[in-house]
């Protein structure tokens, strides 16, 4: 009976530490469509995964991105109709991840251009409308290569992504700049024209993970690659406030705000909440 009673006691000390750290846990939804869905990767190589890697237990990722999905509301296939939506809102999410835009640039969605900026302030304006009242970053989708599949590279790089940035910008919601780390990448990390192959989708996760603790983490580095030169790649970051612009020296850590923990460096006090973090890779 003793040993029964014993066993019983251990369960419900197990149920209720595996409740508690449940309920301890950061949730971080990453909402976006198939660059964020992972098509063509495997479970374990969607940047998602990566970044639920490196940030560990104490964070529970959730990916929402549905394949196809645009901020348009007259789209195609609008994100406001996917059930990854509704998905997003029961998971209650303290971060959301945003990263749409690209399918916008199709040609045939595109002619509703003129509602791109207030579709897209409309779904920003959703997304903390939820009960858990989420932080949002905004990540700018990387380059296309080209032309293809109906999308317009010229409209992503001097339309879509300008003004998603400038969104950001006015109202002061911290932007991950995934357009210009990919830029001049786009042979190398995306595996056709537009999805992230393995090794783009390990760099969005690095610089979701950078942006997210204020830390680079080398964990996805392979042997061939020299970490030095990757965590330099995270080192140079131009910061954009409401009223300048710097360049931060390749000794301050990048980027110097953890969005998580909402920590300013001390020594850099024109960085604050309105301040957009932009990955740089170029010398």
């Amino acid at each position: 009976m003793k040993q029964i009673r014993c066993r019983r006691f251990s369960a419900c000390i197990f149920a209720v530490s595996f409740f508690t750290a449940a309920f301890c846990q950061t949730r971080i939804a990453c909402v976006g469509n198939s660059i964020t869905a992972g098509s063509g990767l495997s479970y374990s190589q969607k940047w998602p995964t990566r970044l639920q890697v490196l940030l560990g237990s104490d964070y529970l990722i959730k990916n929402c991105g549905h394949s196809m999905r645009a901020v348009l509301k007259e789209s195609y296939y609008p994100y406001w109709e996917s059930e990854w939506f509704d998905t997003t809102f029961a998971f209650l999410p303290d971060t959301v991840l945003l990263m749409l835009g690209t399918n916008d640039c199709k040609e045939r969605d595109w002619v509703y251009n003129e509602d791109f900026r207030s579709d897209y302030n409309a779904l920003l304006d959703t997304l903390m409308s939820m009960e858990s009242s989420p932080q949002i970053v905004i990540m700018l989708p990387p380059p296309i290569a080209r032309d293809q599949w109906d999308m317009l590279k010229l409209v992503l790089d001097t339309a879509i992504v300008p003004i998603i940035a400038d969104i950001a910008q006015t109202r002061g919601i911290p932007v991950i700049d995934i357009h210009t780390l990919f830029t001049g990448h786009e042979q190398e990390w995306l595996a056709d024209g537009v999805h992230p192959n393995d090794e783009g989708a390990m760099y969005i996760a690095q610089a979701a993970y950078s942006s997210l603790t204020g830390t680079f983490s080398a964990r996805y580095t392979s042997a061939t690659q020299n970490r030095g030169m990757v965590q330099n790649r995270f080192r140079r970051s131009v910061v954009l406030s409401n009223d300048n612009m710097y360049l931060l020296p390749a000794s301050v850590p990048v980027p110097a705000f953890n969005l998580l923990g909402k920590r300013f460096q001390s020594s850099q006090t024109f960085l604050r909440a309105a301040s957009i973090f932009i990955f740089n890779t170029k010398p």
